[in-house]
């Protein structure tokens, strides 16, 4: 039975999605069904959204009186791809997390919000620093999720700090490296302290015609194709920013997700690959004894380090892929 499709949503791209194509990105980051994770905190800095009371695991930071966006916010749909919470969501990589979420958006207020059309789905990159430090240092997360570039920072050297600040307190930042297809990751994806998250395509899972089928089509004539054994084809997508910056990959383009309304649509960037990758690193370390009982300056070092251990090479040329995509339990070697 086909599932309806939100057609207010500009980002979908086929008429119609199969049960079947409803999760393949599960499969990609070798989760075969959701899972609790208990001992890990995930923070996500994005943009607010209504119905955030509805998830029982989710608290809600703010730090200004802005009413929050609309149910299907950007934000929304990041915390969508992480948890399938107790409120009907679908897509989730974990059944159960513990997130804070740190609400960003630019408001009108701000001195960044200078010829802003409002509403707007617009971070308030001082708010980004902001969260970065409240959420590694006051509430003490493990990882950091940053679907968003700071293009436009007013003072780059104090986000640089904020991370370092809170990679010393054992907190890893996972932010996406950007979608305008240049061969260098926005901020702060590029740091050295943060993992940059670029995006990959799955083969062969959108149906003839369409913009996803179009895109490995471009792949394939430049031969920026290749696979993982016992897990499928990939192609680069080409909106990914690549080469600096990047660190690993991840589903970033025809992404199945339920709406609130039970829509399901399709949507394209590498903010979408950076949730999969916080999510599957997190069930690794939640179950990782030696990540558990290290000091804080040492805990952000394990993680990378376990994130690496568990990627495997697609075969792209390394400026396309960094280290690979991080699999979870039967994927990664």
């Amino acid at each position: 039975m086909l599932k309806p499709v939100n057609d207010k949503d500009l980002d979908c791209i086929c008429p119609e999605i199969r049960p079947e194509h409803m999760n393949w990105w599960h499969q990609t980051m070798g989760v075969s069904s959701p899972s609790i994770c208990e001992n890990i905190a995930i923070g996500v800095i994005d943009t607010g959204f209504l119905g955030h009371k509805n998830i029982p695991s989710l608290v809600y930071h703010s730090k200004h009186s802005d009413t929050p966006l609309k149910e299907d916010s950007h934000g929304s749909q990041i915390v969508r791809l992480i948890t399938n919470g107790a409120n009907g969501f679908e897509n989730g990589l974990l059944s159960d997390v513990k997130i804070h979420f740190f609400d960003a958006k630019l408001n009108a207020s701000s001195s960044l919000a200078r010829g802003v059309t409002f509403p707007t789905e617009k971070l308030d990159e001082n708010l980004v620093i902001e969260g970065i430090d409240y959420l590694s240092g006051v509430v003490g997360v493990d990882l950091i999720n940053l679907s968003a570039g700071c293009k436009e920072a007013v003072e780059p050297e104090v986000l640089t700090e904020a991370i370092k600040t809170a990679e010393l307190r054992g907190c890893l930042v996972i932010a996406a490296t950007g979608n305008e297809g240049h061969y260098e990751a926005s901020l702060p994806a590029r740091l050295p302290e943060v993992v940059g998250v670029g995006g990959v395509g799955v083969s062969n899972i959108a149906p003839r015609g369409t913009y996803v089928d179009l895109m490995q089509g471009n792949a394939e004539a430049d031969n920026q194709v290749g696979s993982v054994s016992g897990v499928g084809e990939f192609f680069v997508h080409a909106r990914s920013c690549r080469s600096k910056g990047l660190d690993v990959i991840a589903p970033s383009i025809g992404v199945t997700l339920t709406m609130s309304t039970g829509y399901v649509t399709d949507i394209e960037g590498t903010s979408f690959g950076c949730p999969m990758v916080t999510s599957v690193l997190a069930k690794k370390l939640d179950q990782d004894q030696v990540y558990l009982e290290a000091s804080a300056e040492r805990r952000a070092q394990r993680a990378r380090a376990v994130l690496q251990g568990m990627c495997r090479d697609v075969g792209f040329n390394k400026n396309d892929q960094g280290m690979g995509i991080p699999m979870l339990e039967g994927r990664a070697k």
